[in-house]
């Protein structure tokens, strides 16, 4: 699997978005990052819909680990009990975000690298007995899945390996399963690699249908 490494990423399913204000957020969100002073974050509240990396990972980031909101290019907190992800009936977040109808789009992961050698990140997520997941790699198709029954099980995603300075940032479709109309996904985060700024960290994420 490839890792896109970028400054800022704009999906092209979101054209009304107007470039100047991209450009601007952009600007603002790297040299914050570039000081070392932490990213911009807004904690949500109530349901959120529309594009998502669901994950996102930066040691500049406060908390480090949060979601990223492509309607807006920032780091954002979506804090479980308070906000939550408002994915639909149908239960999908649709990875391709060029074409994505679901309420709950992109599905991705993202890893910052701030370090001054090469890092990877993975993603561990929690998936409670009763909830099905299926995740699914937009560009690779490799699949990630977890059945609604057999107790708690895990699913793994990994960033790659990100250059220092650089950004890992990655579409996934999410397909959850079950007779749930809600359910809260714990995270674990870990960051890996050669010389100073590894470390750990987690935080819950809801889900209703």
């Amino acid at each position: 699997m490839s890792i896109t490494t970028e400054a800022t990423y704009a999906s092209p399913s979101r054209s009304a978005r107007s470039p100047i204000a991209r450009i601007v957020l952009a600007l603002v969100a790297a040299l914050a990052l570039t000081l070392g002073v932490s990213a911009p974050s807004y904690a949500a509240t109530g349901a959120q819909t529309g594009e998502w990396d669901i994950l996102a990972l930066s040691a500049s980031a406060s908390p480090r680990l949060q979601s990223y909101n492509h309607s807006t290019e920032s780091w954002d907190t979506v804090p479980s009990g308070s906000a939550s992800f408002a994915v639909g009936s149908g239960k999908l977040i649709d990875g391709d975000d060029e074409t994505a109808t679901s309420a709950v789009s992109g599905g991705g992961i993202r890893f910052k690298n701030t370090a001054a050698t090469t890092k990877t990140a993975a993603f561990t997520i929690t998936v409670p007995n009763g909830t099905g997941l299926s995740i699914t790699d937009v560009e690779s198709g490799q699949v990630r899945s977890v059945a609604v029954s057999g107790g708690t099980r895990t699913i793994t995603l990994s960033s790659g390996a990100v250059a220092a300075g650089g950004e890992g940032h990655r579409h996934y479709t999410w397909q959850f399963s079950g007779s749930s109309t809600a359910v809260t996904l714990s995270v674990s985060a870990s960051v890996s690699g050669s010389g100073a700024g590894n470390f750990t960290t987690s935080s819950s994420y809801d889900f209703t249908f």
